[in-house]
């Protein structure tokens, strides 16, 4: 992708349960970024009869000041997706900005709705080659 473009992570639930998609960004300066910039986004199922219910999350794909100040014309971005059947808390893979502060555990006011019912989860990977306009190498 081109440096400040827009990429589209398009989620559809195509089963009979709500689905919670937790997105983390895993930059190439070892930051770990939560790109919902909240605890997550519920995925309703669809229903008989409705057409292309899909939830879609934008994310803007950026080369890092400090990197293009060293010349960088290209990096690396990891989005990390986990979904899962129930509410849940993943703020510990958090990690501040290089300098910054780490959360408290007192940050984390997720609470598990689900009860004893049995928690189904995936996780997937999406690498994403991010490079300045002309750049075609790596």
């Amino acid at each position: 992708m081109q440096h400040n473009a827009i990429a589209e992570l398009v989620l559809e639930n195509r089963g009979d349960k709500d689905l919670y998609v937790f997105v983390y960004d895993l930059g190439p300066c070892w930051q770990v970024e939560n790109a919902n910039h909240g605890t997550y986004i519920v995925v309703n199922p669809q229903h008989n009869g409705e057409r292309d219910k899909r939830t879609r999350k934008k994310l803007r794909m950026m080369i890092p000041d400090q990197m293009r100040g060293k010349g960088r014309r290209s990096c690396e971005d990891i989005l990390k997706v986990f979904v899962t059947s129930q509410p849940t808390s993943f703020d510990l893979l958090e990690l501040p900005r290089l300098g910054g502060q780490a959360k408290t555990p007192e940050a984390d006011k997720t609470r598990r709705e689900g009860g004893d019912e049995l928690e189904n989860w995936a996780a997937m990977n999406f690498s994403i080659h991010i490079s300045l306009q002309g750049d075609t190498g790596r």
